[in-house]
C-alpha cells in the first residue's frame, strides 16, 4: 500500500543447526562473508512497507550455536540489494555502548526495516562473520538531539525524522508536582507527536493531551518530579531512542493500600515511515497485591462528519462512522457511541486530511490473573481506552507494555489498521538455519 508503515519487534521462529550452502541455493551476497541465514515474513492481509524488526543477541546466539558472530560484520540483504540495518550494541547496559566490545551480547539487538506484499512472503538474508568486518554505513533521516522550544512544548530531548517530531519529558517542572498545572502533566512520557506532519498531540490545547495517557506518574504526583532526565539510547541510522526512569514510584494496590515499585520508560523512533514505539517496564519492589492501569488516549483528527474509526473482534473488523444527526448530538456533549470488549487496538482515518494511525497495545504473554479490557466512546472525537489489572506480582517481577503508533495515508478500508494490529502482536516469521559459504 502507499505510504503505509508498520512497526514491530518479532518473536522469532528459529530453525537451529549449520548447514552448507548447496549449488542450487541463492547466489551468495559477497564472498568476503562467511555466513547466512534466510528471514522469511508471510503477510497478516494487506501490503504494509517499512516493517521495522528487532533480532536480539540471545536469539542470534541461539540461531548460531554458540559460533563466533561479529555485530559490526552484520548485513541485512532484500529482494533488491542491500538494505540498511543497524547494530546496537548493548554489551549488557541499558544504552548502545560507546565503545563496544564487538562481541554478541544477550541484549545486543539488530534492527532493520522490511517490506511485505500482500500476497506475501518476502524473504531478506542476513549476512554475518565469524572475524571482524567494518561496519555498514547508510544514510538516514532520522536525528535526536535537544528539545527545541522546550518551555513551550514542555518536553526535554525531540526525536525526529522526514515525517514525524516526538518530544519526551523527563521530570515535572512544576515548583508543587502534586498541582494540577501544565508542568506537572507528562512527566516521563511524551508531551509531542506529530505523525505525517499533522498532531496526535497538543499539550498546549489540553494538558492530558500526552502519551500514553495514564502510564505511571504521568500525572501531577510527587513521583512525577523524581523521573530521570531522558537520555540517548540509540542514534540511527534505522531507528533513534531515548529512555527515563524513575526509582521507588508509588503505585495504589486497592483501597488505602500502596507499593513501591520501579519504571523505565523507552521511545523509539524509526527511520522510514510514521512509527512510534513507547515501551514502560513496571518492577515490583516488593509484593503487589493488585496493581490497575488505565490507559487512555483520543483521536484528534479534527472531528470531521466523514471521519472513519477502525477496530476489531477477534480479528473481525468493525467501524463506526459518525452521522449527521450523531455529530449533531455529540456537539451537546452526548456520547453518540461506544464499545467495549474488542482486540487491543484501534485506528482513525480523516477522509478530509487522507491521513490515519493507528494505536495498538501488546502487552505479550498474560500473566496468572491477569485482566484487559480496552473500550473506546465517541462524543465528537473518539477515546480509546485499555483497562489492566495484574495480581500479586512478587518481588522483581516485571510488567511489559508495548504501545505503537502508526501512521498511514490509505486506510484500504479498514484492511490496512487491522494488518498492522496482528503484524505487531502475531508476527509471522522464521529465521532458517545458517550456512556456511564453502572455502574455494
Amino acid at each position: 500500500m502507499k505510504n503505509m508503515m508498520l512497526t514491530v519487534a518479532f518473536c522469532l521462529l528459529i530453525c537451529a543447526g549449520v548447514v552448507k550452502l548447496h549449488a542450487d541455493a541463492t547466489k551468495w551476497w559477497d564472498a568476503r562473508w562467511d555466513r547466512r541465514c534466510s528471514v522469511t515474513f508471510k503477510s497478516a492481509g494487506a501490503a504494509i512497507t517499512a516493517v521495522p524488526v528487532t533480532i536480539t543477541g540471545a536469539q542470534l546466539k541461539k540461531l548460531t550455536g554458540g559460533e563466533p558472530f561479529s555485530m559490526a560484520s552484520s548485513r541485512v540483504i532484500g529482494p533488491k540489494g542491500e538494505i540498511t540495518s543497524q547494530s546496537d550494541e548493548f554489551d549488557g547496559g541499558a544504552s548502545v555502548a560507546a565503545n563496544p566490545n564487538h562481541q554478541l551480547d544477550d541484549n545486543d539487538e539488530l534492527v532493520f526495516q522490511v517490506d511485505i506484499p500482500a500476497p506475501g512472503p518476502a524473504v531478506h538474508w542476513i549476512y554475518w562473520n565469524a572475524s571482524p568486518l567494518p561496519p555498514g554505513k547508510y544514510e538516514t533521516s532520522l536525528f535526536i538531539g535537544d528539545a527545541m522550544e522546550p518551555a513551550h512544548l514542555h518536553h526535554d530531548i525531540q526525536l525526529w525524522n522526514d515525517r514525524c517530531r516526538l518530544g519526551m519529558r523527563g521530570p515535572a517542572r512544576g515548583e508543587d508536582p502534586t498541582k494540577n498545572e501544565i508542568h506537572n502533566w507528562g512527566a516521563g512520557a511524551l508531551t509531542l507527536m506529530e505523525l505525517n506532519r499533522h498532531a496526535a498531540l497538543n499539550i498546549n490545547g489540553s494538558w492530558t493531551s500526552i502519551f500514553p495517557l495514564g502510564a505511571v506518574a504521568c500525572s501531577p504526583s510527587a513521583d512525577g518530579a523524581r523521573w530521570e532526565r531522558p537520555e540517548a539510547v540509540a542514534r540511527g541510522p534505522v531507528r533513534v531512542g531515548a529512555r527515563t526512569q524513575l526509582t521507588e514510584a508509588t503505585v495504589a494496590t486497592g483501597k488505602d493500600a500502596n507499593a513501591k515499585v520501579n519504571v523505565e520508560h523507552r521511545v523509539w523512533l524509526y527511520d522510514r515511515g510514521a512509527c512510534v514505539l513507547f515501551e514502560e517496564s513496571i518492577q515490583a519492589r516488593s509484593l503487589v497485591a493488585l496493581l490497575e492501569m488505565n490507559f487512555g488516549h483520543p483521536f484528534v483528527l479534527g472531528s470531521d462528519r466523514g471521519d472513519r474509526f477502525w477496530y476489531s473482534e477477534k480479528d473481525a473488523l468493525k467501524v463506526f462512522q459518525p452521522t449527521a444527526e450523531q455529530a449533531a448530538e455529540a456537539e451537546k456533549g452526548k456520547v453518540v457511541f461506544s464499545d467495549s470488549g474488542f482486540d487491543p487496538w484501534m485506528a482513525a482515518y480523516s477522509t478530509r486530511l487522507k491521513t490515519g494511525y493507528a494505536v495498538v497495545l501488546d502487552s505479550g504473554a498474560s500473566l496468572d490473573g491477569e485482566q484487559r479490557i480496552p473500550n473506546f466512546y465517541w462524543r465528537t472525537h473518539a477515546y480509546f481506552r485499555f483497562n489492566q489489572q495484574w495480581k500479586n506480582l512478587s518481588p522483581g517481577q516485571r510488567t511489559h507494555q508495548r504501545f505503537w503508533v502508526v501512521g498511514f495515508n490509505d486506510d484500504q478500508e479498514g484492511r490496512a489498521p487491522l494488518s498492522i494490529y496482528k503484524t505487531l502482536t502475531r508476527p509471522d516469521m522464521a529465521l532458517g538455519a545458517v550456512e556456511r559459504r564453502d572455502a574455494r
